[in-house]
């Protein structure tokens, strides 16, 4: 037994390689006046070690975006798929056509049919107004087979959402499913329609929630007739407390329908910014209403999976907080919730751009596309490296001491592989932390953060800050208002030995 009261810092001596997960690292958050280990008879304040019993492989299609047509930007899935901002998210699964444009994508055409959309006047008018310019008067395409070979060049797992006005062209629908097998890419997942519980999305074809029950149970058979290996999505309303909500959901629930998964979306609907993100609406909505609802839903369809096609924070009025460092905090606070919870299958944040939900703001000038990076960008560039190598996560364990802390400010989530490791610590605290290292049976230690000042912070075009650690003796400061990503790599011919990380206050 090892007394924490006669020690400054804990040392696991070596040990075979299967212990890895039991006991990979520990982390001492001091509350020493200095930031320095002085009194030997101290103890930490919170300790942070990973959990072996809640180890679980990761499911990466929870790293996915969805996108409305990127020609509403006049960008291409071409240059999308080109460009290195979007090659470095290293993104695992995206939503084809997107949204609510769904509803009105004609597969046969790859185009949108301005008739229907006209037949929509309480469609988003923005999104009217944006297809009418991209494709109502000059017949442009949306770039199906450049999508296909975009997601099999980079192993990007489509999810598709067919167009339930369209039903008697279903055809179309399976030869363009058809093209993709040709192209070498798995129809895996579709969605039926997008939203259709929402009366302006539903129209006056799906007004009468039983006409929908009865075309989707036609869409699903013919389906799963065209391959059965595809897992179909059926939305669900999300807002049980609403009549026609409620009405909907149990007509999905007392159907026939053959399908595997319910749909979900997921929005936090915030109009100001807090002063502190520990109590907010984000930091509630994550630990409290994400959960009661997926456990609503869980129970009222127990034998099916949870798609989470859509999530963010809900930009009404136009206010882009979801572009601030709180909406980046909620991103990243929310996207960790999601991994760990199991009955999720899949999901996208929404969206990849243009600029209202975005993470990049596209502009075409002449031949070329310039991004324009938000903060969430940065988040998920994070996500998408650590997702690159990592197959396994295993929860940390906060626990506080002496109550120094409020542990409220701190999560952290390890993802990890045979030699690869990566720490996510999000520091929602005004204090700093610097690290204390013992780098033996490791290499290549380093950290990746993004800071800001206030939550209302906002960056454009800005960069990472990555601190490589050389040497033992080298400290590393994990920043107040931070997200942190912590990666270090196991020395193959090494007997394994954990690192000792030791941080201390700076307060």
């Amino acid at each position: 037994m090892i007394s924490l009261s006669n020690n400054c810092y804990i040392r696991v001596g070596h040990d075979n390689f299967n212990k890895i997960c039991q006991f990979l690292f520990l982390f001492f958050f001091w509350a020493t006046p200095n930031g320095y280990c002085q009194n030997q008879n101290s103890v930490p304040s919170i300790t942070l070690n990973l959990v072996q019993e809640q180890s679980a492989v990761i499911n990466k299609n929870k790293y996915g975006f969805n996108q409305s047509s990127p020609a509403m930007m006049n960008v291409t899935y071409d240059q999308l798929s080109l460009n290195p901002d979007i090659v470095n998210l290293n993104i695992r699964l995206f939503r084809f056509p997107g949204g609510t444009v769904a509803n009105f994508y004609q597969w046969n055409a790859d185009s949108y049919n301005v008739t229907d959309l006209q037949e929509y006047p309480k469609v988003y008018s923005d999104y009217r107004e944006k297809l009418f310019r991209a494709y109502g008067a000059n017949g442009r395409k949306v770039g199906y087979e450049n999508f296909l070979m975009w997601t099999k060049r980079d192993s990007i797992t489509p999810l598709f959402v067919i167009n339930m006005n369209t039903l008697k062209e279903f055809e179309d629908i399976l030869k363009a499913f058809n093209t993709a097998k040709e192209l070498g890419v798995k129809v895996e997942f579709c969605e039926l329609g997008n939203e259709l519980y929402f009366l302006e999305q539903a129209g006056e074809k799906y007004e009468n929630i039983d006409k929908y029950v009865l075309a989707a149970s036609d869409a699903a058979q013919r389906l799963k007739k065209f391959s059965q290996d595809i897992k179909i999505g059926v939305p669900v309303s999300g807002k049980p407390e609403w009549q026609r909500g409620k009405e909907w959901d149990q007509a999905i629930k007392n159907s026939y329908l053959h399908y595997d998964a319910i749909v979900l979306h997921q929005y936090l609907n915030v109009d100001d910014i807090p002063g502190s993100y520990v109590g907010s609406e984000a930091f509630s909505f994550v630990r409290e209403g994400f959960p009661e609802q997926v456990r609503y839903y869980a129970q009222m369809f127990p034998d099916k999976k949870i798609w989470l096609s859509e999530w963010n924070i809900e930009n009404r009025p136009l206010n882009n907080i979801n572009q601030t460092f709180y909406g980046t905090l909620f991103a990243a606070d929310f996207f960790l919730r999601l991994l760990e919870e199991q009955v999720v299958d899949l999901a996208c944040y929404h969206r990849l751009m243009p600029h209202t939900h975005s993470i990049l703001n596209a502009e075409y000038s002449e031949s070329e596309v310039y991004f324009q990076k938000t903060l969430p960008y940065f988040f998920w560039k994070m996500v998408g490296e650590a997702l690159l190598n990592a197959t396994n996560l295993s929860n940390v364990k906060i626990l506080d001491i002496v109550g120094t802390y409020d542990i409220r400010d701190f999560k952290a989530l390890s993802l990890y592989s045979a030699n690869s490791f990566y720490l996510f610590l999000l520091n929602t605290s005004d204090k700093s932390i610097e690290i204390h290292h013992d780098l033996e049976g490791y290499s290549d230690l380093k950290i990746t953060h993004i800071a800001a000042k206030n939550l209302s912070d906002t960056v454009g075009n800005s960069t990472m800050d990555t601190t490589i650690i050389n040497s033992q003796n080298e400290t590393l400061k994990i920043q107040p208002l931070s997200i942190n990503l912590l990666e270090w790599k196991k020395k193959i011919n090494d007997v394994y030995s954990p690192t000792d990380f030791k941080l201390y206050s700076t307060e």
